[in-house]
């Protein structure tokens, strides 16, 4: 089918926002949510859509908050606070992978490095 076009921006104050630029729409109670810092998966992955979560600062924005419309479509954006309780830490230059999986199988993946913040 059509590939799901993702962008991402991260920050060192531990933000990590994913946009969604085309293709189907994720259901994010139907994956995962897998992040890494430099090859390095967090040790607290984000339950999403979660409100409150170990590791996570509470109340992330868009699909993230189960609070809402938990579906991630074009043109949305969705963020999510690493607390710095959780490592490793989003450090200026490093480069974060997000990662959706459904049933073991990749859907949609991005990178971006972090930028100061």
């Amino acid at each position: 089918g059509e590939p799901v076009v993702l962008s991402a921006e991260a920050t060192g104050d531990g933000r990590i926002e994913v946009a969604h630029q085309g293709g189907p729409a994720i259901d994010l109670t139907d994956v995962s949510m897998v992040v890494t810092i430099d090859g390095e998966p967090l040790d607290d992955q984000p339950p999403v859509p979660f409100f409150s979560a170990t590791g996570f600062a509470p109340g992330p924005t868009g699909a993230f908050n189960e609070a809402g419309d938990t579906v991630l479509e074009t043109g949305e954006r969705a963020s999510l606070e690493v607390a710095g309780t959780n490592d490793p830490v989003l450090t200026e230059g490093a480069t974060v992978r997000v990662t959706f999986v459904r049933e073991e199988t990749q859907i949609a993946t991005v990178e971006t490095s972090v930028e100061a913040g």
